[in-house]
């Protein structure tokens, strides 16, 4: 499975990883919930995000709360960073199977929250997503053998392969306007991705090699092997692949079954659901064998997989971005509001003229219900969305008023589009006794 982080709003990123084959799927995809009711995040054709998405993608995951100091009232226990994991958020949206991102037509998994700060922008939030089901097989490597950088994931085949297929082109493009450099956010930002590994977290206690960015000092095999931060090999660095703006996850960010508490001391939490794998197939990890170079780690249904790097597995990745008006936004529906919505008073006044109490009337009208709901059933069928997913969209964006509404009053319960207001005018009471007047002047220096 693949990785990618992505700038969703001010001070939001994204990051994505790949498995290997068609061994990863989330194990019950239909009883996940669907962002944007399965809508693209990004539409190619208009280069821009939908913005519906976006904002339904943050009401899940945030809510009424300060994204950064949602994700700050949770520490990664391992390691000194701010972490909001699977598990947190599943449980926050009530669903084990977790949210799930439509994305360059795939389904990503939301994996995790947290913080970067990229250049001179601080406190960036970074939501990670992980690939729903595998798509295709890779080598991780072209041999097994038992020598230096067989192993190192920064010259593999597979990252070679993310880097330069077109199939990820949205990711690899590193271009100075491309959609990568423009809200994709690379793992060299990213503080788990600098430090993480598997010795402190795991019942294996040797260090796994590619899992961090900046070597270990300690923790290697008794064997001797051992990769260090700055090691090149024909131009290449270790630590290249922080880089890059899609990659592979590490076996310690995905959990298994067999060394990590059944996910629990993974970095990521992901529920049972999250990492099923099915039969025997396996999908890679980024992360290599501790003592032996000629092998690579993947995961497969019972655990932990020492395959050679020379065998077919999975792969696959994305990535998010900034919010720009919906491609199907309709000018005349959401900017002429005050066509849509009836104002009626009580007692069949037309307006407020004289003293007395008013009941006023304030209800977004069926006309401009059934507009949306018109405009988003013929975007389904565009998309080729299903019946419940257009219902979902539907009950999204249909318009209503915020806030709760107040249904203790009988006479005058209001609804997501009914509100109503009380005025009450109070006639004034003018003392006469303070006015003086005269041909020349009035005063009045009394109180109304």
């Amino acid at each position: 499975m693949l990785t990618f982080m992505i700038v969703l709003f001010s001070s939001m990123i994204v990051s994505t990883l790949v498995s290997p084959n068609k061994a990863f799927a989330l194990s019950n995809l239909s009883a996940a919930i669907q962002v944007g009711g399965g809508a693209e995040l990004w539409d190619s054709s208009t280069q821009s995000f939908d913005t519906d998405v976006v904002k339904d993608l943050k009401e899940k995951l945030f809510g009424n709360k300060n994204p950064i100091k949602y994700i700050q009232s949770r520490k990664d226990p391992y390691l000194d960073t701010y972490l909001m994991s699977a598990a947190e958020i599943n449980k926050t949206i009530k669903n084990d199977n977790g949210l799930i991102v439509t994305l360059d037509e795939k389904e990503w998994m939301v994996a995790a929250l947290s913080l970067a700060d990229i250049e001179n922008k601080k406190d960036n939030v970074i939501l990670t997503l992980y690939l729903a089901n595998s798509l295709g097989t890779s080598k991780f490597y072209s041999s097994a053998s038992n020598t230096k950088w067989s192993n190192a994931y920064s010259t593999s085949l597979i990252r070679q392969h993310l880097q330069t297929d077109t199939n990820w082109s949205l990711y690899n493009d590193k271009s100075v306007n491309s959609f990568a450099s423009q809200f994709l956010v690379q793992p060299k930002y990213i503080d788990y991705q600098l430090y993480q590994t598997n010795a402190i977290r795991s019942l294996y206690s040797y260090v796994f090699p590619n899992e961090s960015l900046i070597s270990p000092s300690k923790g290697w095999h008794v064997s001797g092997i051992k990769y260090e931060t700055d090691d090149i090999n024909n131009g290449v660095r270790y630590d290249d692949w922080g880089n890059d703006y899609i990659w592979l996850p590490s076996m310690t960010e995905v959990g298994t079954n067999d060394l990590y508490d059944n996910g629990a001391s993974s970095i990521w939490q992901l529920s049972d659901n999250q990492r099923a794998i099915s039969g025997s197939k396996a999908f890679w990890t980024r992360s290599g064998h501790s003592n032996h170079y000629g092998n690579a780690v993947s995961i497969a249904a019972s655990g932990l997989d020492n395959g050679g790097q020379s065998r077919e597995v999975t792969t696959t990745y994305k990535s998010l971005a900034t919010a720009t008006k919906a491609d199907w936004y309709n000018q005349d529906i959401y900017e002429h509001a005050d066509n849509y919505i009836n104002i009626t008073y009580s007692n069949g006044a037309t307006g407020i003229k004289d003293a007395g109490e008013y009941w006023v009337k304030l209800e977004i009208t069926s006309t401009w219900v059934n507009a949306v709901k018109t405009q988003i059933a013929n975007l389904g069928v565009q998309r080729g969305w299903t019946a419940e997913q257009i219902t979902a969209m539907q009950e999204l964006q249909k318009p209503k008023f915020f806030g709760t509404p107040d249904t203790s009053d009988a006479n005058h319960k209001e609804s997501d589009t009914v509100r109503w207001i009380k005025i009450t005018i109070n006639k004034a009471e003018i003392d006469f006794s303070k006015v003086t007047w005269s041909q020349s002047e009035f005063e009045y220096n009394g109180k109304i």
